[in-house]
């Protein structure tokens, strides 16, 4: 193994090491260990932290913080790897964490970066502007509007534009000096927790802009993450109601990893014909807009409209210009090819109807009647031959050898209960 392939073969053996930690109590960043501590002090009616019955000296938040300490160092320690003492913060109130300060409240950017961004004299030329904004890129997720707000900087870095230090430019650098030392603490989503999560999603014919946040204990919102992504010439000249649904389904997939997992998620949308969308796609028949539709279903949300005057947040991103380097990415919808499946439904008298004729009903009754796949796909008719291939053990006809150990390797991911094919 040479330098180049160390930092992943290093990054994958702690991962597995610790899998059974990762990421309820600990992760790994290469040679950096977080060891989470407990979500609450236990305060008491007095608001005090909990203490241990056993020994009313020690508070039980550290205590429960102290035993994962111990436990992932053993396991670690077991596994042949070191500790570097001198590098080693244990029960710290906050820490910075790869670039990052890690607090109760949330993730803050690293105190170092704000003071080097605040004590950054006037920028006096182009050299200037690429590295102030180049150390300003590093902290952009905590900053509001990032794009708009360094706009008027980042247009002295084109080809032929002339140097000149307006008022203007002024204002953005100040601004960018004020929204860092005013940057709100980010928490992650909880998994484990009944909290809703929200996604607001706002979409305009420059960019569809989302934000995903979640209720605490205290029913307080708290951001986790901003997104925005810019719309296309094509895209731009969407009717709103086409616009605002593809915001919608963009917004959805941008985030799909942050959303698997999530078991109380809500969409805030400030037009109210997207639900009438959702429920009724035939009144208006488009291919293009059933296909987004059928994205779109693929998550299970509460949908809920929120007047435009309480939603700015997501309507700032989605009015947001393109940033220094941005470009638009085209939506490449293959991928619900390989992720939805056409369902048959039959109802209790036993009578057969396709999804198109109650698209939304349909789906959510399909707790109440037999979901068979049909086989109108490619895709579809691979996993009737797995269907069938685990009930009677028979192997259609393929070509090769080869390709009979590859269709059986693929039947093995699944298996079969009462007639119904589960992965």
């Amino acid at each position: 193994m040479g330098f180049t392939n160390s930092p992943a073969e290093f990054q994958t053996c702690m991962a597995f090491i610790l899998q059974d930690e990762i990421p309820s109590t600990a992760n790994i960043f290469i040679d950096d260990l977080p060891i989470r501590g407990p979500a609450t002090d236990y305060p008491d009616e007095n608001g005090d932290p909990e203490v241990l019955h056993e020994n009313p000296g020690i508070r039980r938040f550290v205590w429960e913080h102290a035993n994962d300490v111990h436990h992932i160092m053993h396991r670690v320690g077991h596994a042949g790897a070191t500790f570097a003492p001198s590098k080693a913060q244990i029960c710290c109130p906050e820490v910075v964490i790869v670039g990052q300060k890690c607090t109760p409240e949330g993730r803050l950017p690293e105190p170092s970066k704000v003071d080097k961004i605040l004590n950054w004299p006037v920028l006096k030329n182009v050299h200037n502007i690429r590295a102030f904004m180049g150390l300003c890129g590093t902290v952009r997720i905590w900053i509001h509007n990032y794009s708009k707000v360094a706009r008027p900087l980042t247009q002295l870095l084109h080809k032929d534009a002339e140097f000149e230090w307006t008022p203007l430019c002024q204002e953005a650098f100040d601004a960018l000096k004020t929204a860092v030392i005013s940057a709100p603490a980010l928490r992650p989503v909880d998994y484990s927790t009944d909290n809703p999560v929200v996604l607001s999603v706002d979409s305009s014919k420059y960019a569809v802009g989302f934000i995903l946040s979640q209720y605490d204990e205290a029913g307080r919102k708290r951001p986790a993450r901003y997104g925005s992504i810019p719309m296309s010439e094509r895209e731009s000249r969407y009717s709103q109601p086409k616009l605002e649904l593809y915001g919608l389904y963009r917004a959805l997939r941008a985030y799909q990893l942050y959303l698997t997992g999530v078991k109380n998620l809500e969409v805030e949308v400030d037009a109210k014909y997207i639900k009438g969308m959702l429920n009724e796609p035939d009144l208006q028949p488009n291919a293009t807009i059933n296909r987004w539709i059928q994205g779109v279903l693929l998550f299970t949300f509460k949908l809920i409209h929120v007047p435009a005057e309480r939603h700015r947040g997501p309507d700032a991103l989605s009015r947001c210009p393109l940033g220094e380097g941005e470009e638009v990415e085209e939506d490449d919808d293959s991928w619900l090819d390989d992720t939805a499946l056409y369902a048959e439904i039959r109802d209790r008298q036993n009578k057969w109807s396709k999804p198109q004729d109650r698209p939304y009903e349909a789906l959510l009754s399909a707790s109440h009647a037999d979901v068979f796949i049909s086989a109108n796909t490619k895709a579809d008719k691979v996993l009737h031959q797995y269907q069938k291939f685990l009930t009677t053990a028979a192997i259609p006809e393929l070509p090769t050898q080869q390709a009979k150990r590859r269709f059986i390797q693929g039947a093995s991911r699944y298996f079969v209960r009462n007639g119904k094919l589960h992965q």
